[in-house]
C-alpha cells in the first residue's frame, strides 16, 4: 500500500476565512503568502522520498526590486544573493533531526519552437524538500530581506512509507553502493547520458534526452551520468550573479530530473573541466568565456579557486543548485570530472606539477564539499574522477583527491582487446585494493579523436559495446563500465537493448552475501592470440561464482559485414552516417582513421568455433587427489536472450579451479552461475 504525508496546517485566527485548499500560509505581513504547489492535489498528499514543492509571493515592492535587478543585473534586489533575499524552511522530523532548506527564485518558461517564452507566475518563489523519516513532521518558513524577517506561523505534517527506494548510501570497505529502503545491494547498470546538446540546449534536443532515459529503464538500465554544464543548466554561466538568462535550460532540467526519477534511474551529477580550460573545440564552455573570470577581472586561475569573493558566488550558485535539484533520490552523487584536466591552465600558468596543482584544487574543493554537507544539509555522495590517474592517487598516504571521494572512478577508452583485459581490469583492482572504496568504471568506449576515429564502428556492430558491459560487470565495480559515446550510436543503433538480459542476470543476485574477488583468464599467454576469455567473481570462501566468458577472436576487426569492409577499404563511409541528434558519422574528416591497423588481432583466420574447449575458474573448493571430490554445478545463460542454456556439472580440482567446456550454442559469449553442490566420492558421483 502507497502512503503518504498528509500536510496539517496550522491556520492562525487571521486567516480563518480562506478555504483550506487555497489558504496561504500566513506571515507577519499578509502580503506574503505561501502556497501548496504540488503534488496536484486537494489533500496535499506527498509520498516518503517524493518531492513537496511549496510556492512563495513576497511584497509588490519587494518584485519591483528584483524585476530591477533582473533587468539590469546591478539595480534592485537580487535573488540569487542571499545577503539580499533569503527563504528558508526549516524542518523537524519526529526524531527531532533538523534540516533547514533554502527556497531559489523560479521563472518557468513553456516551449516556443526551438525556443522558450516566460509563463508568468504569482509564486516566483519555490521551496522543494522530500521528508524521508515515517511519523509527524513540523515546518517554519522565514523570509529576510535585506536583515528584515519575516516568520511563518507553523506547520505539521504526517508521512508514512510510500514506493520510493530511498537515497544511495555506502557501507564501510565494501564494494558496493545500497539503496536506503531495502538495504540491498544496488548494482549499477548504465551509461553515460550527460546532456542532449554539446553546444546548445533546445526544446527538441531536452525531449530526445528524456528518450534516452526512457529507453535505458526500459531496456534494464538504472543509472547514468548527468553534466552540469555551461550549454545546458549550470545557473552562473552566463553571469555569476544573475541566473535569469539560464531559466529556461534549469526549467528543461527540472522535467529531466523528474522524468529520471519517475523512471527509478539514479545519476551523477557532474561538473565538467571545460569551465576552466582552453577548450577550441568548446563553442560555449571555457575559460575565456568563464564568468568569473569575465566579472572578477580574473588574471588567472588561480584567482577561480582562492579569491574569497569569487569563492562566496560559487557557492550561492551551489546553494542555488542543491536548492532547485537537492531534494531528488535520483541525484545521487556530485562530481568534479576529469580532474586533470581542471588543472591542466593552473598547471602551466604556475609552474606546478600536477600533485602540486591537485593541492590547491584539493582545498578549494573541500571548501566546497564541507558547504554543501554542512551548510546545505544535504546528504549526496561525492565521487572523483581523473582523464588518466596519476599514480600519487593510487596510494592513500599521499592525500589526494580520492581521499575526498566517497566512491573511485577512472576513465578509459580505447577498441583494442588488451583495453578491457589488462587496462581496465588491472586498474579496477588496484584502487580497490588501495582505497577499499566502491569503484565505477566511469568513462569508457572507443577512441573518437583525429586518426583515431573509431566511432562509425558502433553503426557497424555492438561488439565493442556488448563486450565493454560484460566484461566490466565481473572486475569487482559497484555495476557496469559506462560507455560515454552515447548519443553517437548506442541509441540510433539500439545498443543499449544489451542491457536487458545483463539486468535480468544481476536482479537476484545479493553481491553482498559474500565476500567477491574478481579474477580473469584467458587461453594463450599472448591476449593478442586469445581464443576464450573469461571474468568472474569467485567468493573468498570458494562456494560460489558468476561469471563472463567470451570468445576472444569475437571481436570487431575479425567481424565480416559491408558496414565494417566499406571502413576496412576506405577508411570512411561512401554516405557519412547522420545521427538523431544531427552528428555525423564515418564522413571524410582532416585526418582519416586506419581501420586496418591490426596492432591488437588475434588471428588471421578471423572468428573461429571454441565450442568445447576449456577456459578456467580458480579460487574454488580444492578436491582431495585420493579421497572425496567438490563438485559444482555451473548454469549457462545466453546475453542476448537472457535465458539458461543448459545445467552441467564440474569437479574442482586439487588446485581449487573448474576447467568447464565452452558450450556448443552459436553465440559469441555466455554468463554463467556456479553454486557448490557437496564433496561427494566416485560411488556417490
Amino acid at each position: 500500500m502507497k502512503h503518504i504525508c498528509i500536510l496539517l496546517v496550522l491556520i492562525s485566527a487571521i486567516v480563518n476565512g480562506y478555504a483550506q485548499h487555497d489558504a496561504p500560509l500566513q506571515f507577519g505581513n499578509k502580503d506574503y503568502y505561501v502556497k501548496w504547489m504540488s503534488p496536484n492535489n486537494m489533500k496535499k498528499e506527498v509520498g516518503k522520498h517524493e518531492k513537496m514543492e511549496l510556492g512563495v509571493i513576497l511584497l509588490n515592492n519587494v518584485n519591483n526590486e528584483i524585476a530591477k535587478f533582473i533587468k539590469t543585473s546591478k539595480d534592485g534586489l537580487n535573488p540569487f544573493d542571499p545577503e539580499d533575499i533569503s527563504i528558508e524552511a526549516t524542518f523537524v522530523s519526529p526524531t527531532n533531526n533538523e534540516k533547514k532548506i533554502f527556497g531559489f527564485y523560479y521563472q518557468p518558461h513553456k516551449r516556443n519552437g526551438e525556443t522558450w517564452r516566460i509563463d508568468p507566475v504569482k509564486y516566483n518563489w519555490r521551496i522543494r524538500f522530500a521528508p524521508d523519516e515515517i511519523g509527524v513532521w513540523k515546518m517554519s518558513i522565514k523570509i529576510i530581506v535585506k536583515d528584515k524577517i519575516h516568520q511563518s506561523i507553523g506547520v505539521k505534517f504526517h508521512c508514512v512509507a510510500s514506493e520510493q527506494k530511498g537515497i544511495v548510501t555506502l557501507k564501510k570497505s565494501n564494494r558496493y553502493i545500497y539503496l536506503s529502503e531495502s538495504d540491498q545491494p544496488f548494482f549499477t547498470i548504465g551509461h553515460n547520458i550527460a546532456h542532449s546538446a554539446y553546444y546548445k540546449l533546445t526544446p527538441k534536443k531536452a525531449e530526445q534526452h528524456k528518450l534516452w532515459l526512457t529507453e535505458l529503464a526500459e531496456n534494464g538500465g538504472n543509472f547514468f551520468r548527468l553534466e552540469m554544464g555551461a550549454q545546458n543548466a549550470l545557473p552562473d554561466w552566463n553571469d555569476y550573479k544573475n541566473y535569469a538568462t539560464k531559466m529556461p535550460q534549469m526549467g528543461e532540467f527540472d522535467g529531466l530530473i523528474e522524468h529520471a526519477q519517475g523512471l527509478g534511474l539514479y545519476f551523477i551529477l557532474f561538473r565538467h573541466h571545460t569551465e576552466v580550460c582552453t577548450g577550441e573545440d568548446w563553442e560555449v564552455a571555457k575559460w575565456s568565456n568563464n564568468p568569473y573570470k569575465l566579472g572578477f577581472g580574473l588574471k588567472n586561475r588561480t584567482g577561480y579557486f582562492t579569491n574569497e569573493q569569487v569563492i562566496k558566488w560559487q557557492k550561492n550558485a551551489l546553494r542555488y543548485i542543491f536548492s532547485r535539484w537537492g531534494y531528488s533520490t535520483s541525484f545521487a552523487f556530485y562530481e568534479y570530472q576529469e580532474l586533470d584536466n581542471w588543472v591542466k591552465g593552473l598547471k602551466r600558468e604556475t609552474g606546478y606539477n600536477t600533485q602540486e596543482a591537485i593541492a590547491l584544487f584539493s582545498k578549494w574543493y573541500v571548501g566546497q564539499q564541507k558547504y554543501i554537507k554542512e551548510e546545505l544539509s544535504y546528504d549526496k555522495l561525492f565521487i572523483n574522477t581523473y582523464a588518466t590517474t596519476p599514480g600519487f592517487e593510487y596510494k592513500p598516504k599521499n592525500k589526494g583527491m580520492f581521499a575526498h571521494s566517497d566512491l573511485i572512478g577512472f576513465h578509459k577508452y580505447g577498441q583494442n582487446k588488451d583495453i578491457n583485459y589488462n587496462d581496465k581490469y588491472d586498474k579496477a583492482v588496484a584502487l580497490w585494493e588501495n582505497w577499499k572504496k566502491p569503484l565505477f568504471i566511469e568513462e569508457m568506449g572507443v577512441d573518437a579523436y583525429g586518426k583515431n576515429n573509431y566511432l562509425p564502428i558502433y553503426k557497424c556492430s555492438n561488439a565493442a559495446f556488448h563486450n565493454s558491459i560484460w566484461s566490466t560487470s565481473f572486475m569487482g565495480g559497484a555495476g557496469t563500465g559506462m560507455i560515454w559515446w552515447w548519443d553517437r550510436g548506442v541509441h540510433d543503433f539500439e545498443h543499449y537493448k544489451d542491457y536487458k538480459p545483463l539486468a535480468a542476470f544481476f536482479k537476484d543476485e545479493r553481491l553482498d552475501s559474500k565476500e567477491y574477488i574478481p579474477q580473469k583468464w584467458h587461453s594463450k599467454l599472448s591476449i593478442k592470440r586469445a581464443l576464450i576469455e573469461n571474468y568472474a567473481l569467485v567468493s573468498e570462501d570458494g562456494y560460489v561464482a558468476i561469471g563472463w566468458v567470451h570468445n576472444a577472436t569475437h571481436y570487431w576487426r575479425n567481424i565480416k559485414s559491408p558496414c565494417l569492409e566499406e571502413l576496412t577499404s576506405a577508411g570512411q563511409f561512401k554516405t557519412p552516417h547522420k545521427l538523431k541528434d544531427g552528428y555525423s558519422i564515418g564522413g571524410k574528416g582532416a585526418e582519416r582513421t586506419d581501420f586496418t591497423k591490426k596492432s591488437d588481432a588475434y588471428t588471421k583466420k578471423g572468428i573461429q568455433d571454441v565450442s568445447g574447449q576449456t577456459f578456467e575458474i580458480k579460487g574454488l573448493k580444492s578436491s582431495s587427489l585420493f579421497g572425496k571430490s567438490n563438485w559444482y554445478e555451473m548454469i549457462y545463460y545466453s546475453t542476448v536472450s537472457g535465458e539458461k542454456i543448459s545445467t552441467e556439472f564440474y569437479k574442482a580440482t586439487i588446485w581449487g579451479k573448474l576447467k568447464p567446456k565452452y558450450p556448443n550454442v552459436d553465440e559469441s559469449d555466455f554468463s554463467y552461475k556456479i553454486k557448490y553442490v557437496g564433496e561427494l566420492s566416485k560411488e556417490q558421483k
